[in-house]
């Protein structure tokens, strides 16, 4: 299949380039994912996805994974497949950082250790490793200054065999492009957040369709799968359990039963999207989707609610965005809930980032109602008749009858003992 190069091949590469089409493996995607590397489910998927992607003669690959999900790992396992498949020879690991690269470098020289590695960053690096660690700007400078006793380059435009890019949403555009049509590699792209803007399209860069990457895994799977624990919800949820402490101070019990956390689907995500006409694309999910990471506040009495919500709203670096009061105000099916959107700051390693949490919080009650009715209005092929329709509302004002009482008897108790202890005094 033709294809367009920045220059012809020297002799060694052009030896290289043989010695590897006449010796290596035709299918590519059947090799064995050694456990000790990489051992996770997605990470043999997204292995095998870039492997059938290769077999199928495309030359590009792009894997999003959500941060902390182990994607330095998967291509750890992809080099070595390659390489015993006798896919590859030479490899370049590009970042834009130097933290990058070397966090990277002591990854492969630990799980890899037969392939020789060198990290550029550093000095006296040995350019003739089979496996190059760089950051763009060095690569740069050192295509031209890396020679041979030929005088030839020692970076030809055929010399790398496989290009990973780390972090590809960002430095791959403008000037740092020019090192990919330089070489002529097989290239894997690394990100977490792939961008779809016109100037910058990561999918474009790949020659992708915009939000098809070659594999996904994202941050709500990794939740889901119990690998990662969305931040958003930590953080959120930390500072109810401090208000939980300072609270039972002054209302003599916890007003806190229990706190659930949740991350939505990215079918339910990819859903809400295109009901609002919108491409899935990551600035889109942070923009136009609120309830992306959930928490739900399940209290002992309404009170309770309407003590939390204002204690949290205090706090200086929550930001309201929007509020829902379907307790007041419940919904016609009966449900009742209060719904907050607030922004939280996220302190990342090189900014602070305000994210989008949606908070709701309930009594045990209204939780109880919200739960059966949502078994009950979602089994399969069933369909909820308006007489079912008009005894759910009626078993939702129970609950919330069952609230007032509960919450007039705890009401009437304290009275009275706060009475008996202004008598004993």
């Amino acid at each position: 299949q033709e294809r367009k190069v920045s220059g012809i091949y020297c002799k060694r590469d052009l030896e290289k380039y043989f010695n590897l089409a006449s010796n290596r493996a035709p299918k590519l995607s059947d090799a064995v994912v050694r456990d000790e590397i990489s051992n996770r489910y997605y990470q043999k998927s997204a292995i095998k996805a870039v492997c059938a992607a290769f077999e199928n003669r495309y030359r590009k690959a792009l894997i999003v994974m959500a941060t902390g999900s182990g994607k330095t790992r998967t291509v750890i396992s992809l080099v070595d497949v390659m390489l015993r498949k006798g896919w590859v020879r030479n490899v370049l690991f590009l970042a834009d950082r130097t933290a990058l690269v070397s966090q990277a470098y002591d990854a492969f020289v630990d799980l890899l250790p037969s392939m020789s590695a060198a990290n550029l960053c550093e000095s006296k690096a040995d350019v003739h490793a089979r496996c190059v660690f760089s950051t763009y700007q060095t690569m740069i400078n050192v295509i031209d200054a890396a020679r041979e006793e030929d005088s030839t380059r020692t970076f030809s435009n055929g010399h790398f065999d496989l290009i990973i890019v780390d972090e590809a949403h960002r430095s791959i555009y403008n000037r740092y492009r020019d090192i990919f049509d330089y070489f002529d590699s097989l290239l894997v792209g690394l990100t977490a957040t792939p961008k779809d803007e016109i100037d910058k399209n990561t999918y474009e860069v790949f020659n992708l369709e915009s939000g098809n990457p070659t594999y996904n895994y994202g941050l709500s799977e990794a939740v889901n799968d119990g690998y990662l624990v969305d931040f958003r919800s930590v953080e959120v949820e930390t500072k109810f359990r401090v208000l939980n402490e300072e609270l039972s101070l002054e209302y003599d019990h916890n007003p806190i039963e229990t706190i659930k956390s949740r991350m939505k689907s990215l079918d339910s995500i990819a859903d809400k999207l295109i009901s609002k006409g919108l491409s899935f694309t990551v600035e889109n999910v942070e923009e136009h989707i609120f309830d992306v990471a959930g928490i739900r506040v399940i209290c002992g009495f309404p009170s309770d609610i309407d003590a939390l919500a204002k204690a949290f709203l205090r706090q200086d670096d929550i930001v309201l965005v929007e509020r829902k009061d379907y307790i007041s105000n419940p919904k016609e099916n009966g449900y009742r809930s209060l719904h907050l959107i607030v922004e939280v700051p996220i302190f990342l390693h090189d900014e602070k980032k305000m994210m989008k949490v949606e908070v709701q919080f309930r009594t045990m009650a209204m939780d109880w109602w919200a739960s059966l009715e949502h078994k009950i209005r979602y089994k399969k092929d069933v369909e909820v008749s308006p007489e079912m329709e008009r005894e759910l509302y009626a078993c939702a004002e129970i609950a919330a009858n069952l609230d007032r009482r509960m919450e007039a008897i705890n009401r009437k108790l304290h009275a009275e003992d706060q009475k008996d202890t202004d008598q004993d005094q």
